[in-house]
């Protein structure tokens, strides 16, 4: 299925978090917190190449269910 004809999903998250999605989605070059502006090491995650933030969501959001629903499944 193309990405153009997947269901969409929307929700309200509060402004830190979509200050902080932008930073780590800006990947290698975001250097500063958004929220206190002091450096930051992202553990790996600012080392990827910059993508739409609206990506990056989708990619969390598809690895967070796909991991829950295995746990709840599994029980692991």
């Amino acid at each position: 299925m193309s990405d153009f004809r997947k269901p969409h999903v929307s929700c309200r998250v509060p402004q830190a978090t979509i200050d902080k999605l932008k930073a780590m989605a800006d990947g290698k070059w975001s250097n500063d917190c958004p929220s206190c502006g002091r450096p930051w090491d992202l553990k790996g995650l600012a080392k990827q190449e910059p993508k739409k933030h609206s990506v990056l969501a989708a990619e969390i959001l598809i690895k967070g269910v796909d991991d829950l629903y295995d746990k709840m499944c599994v029980g692991n």
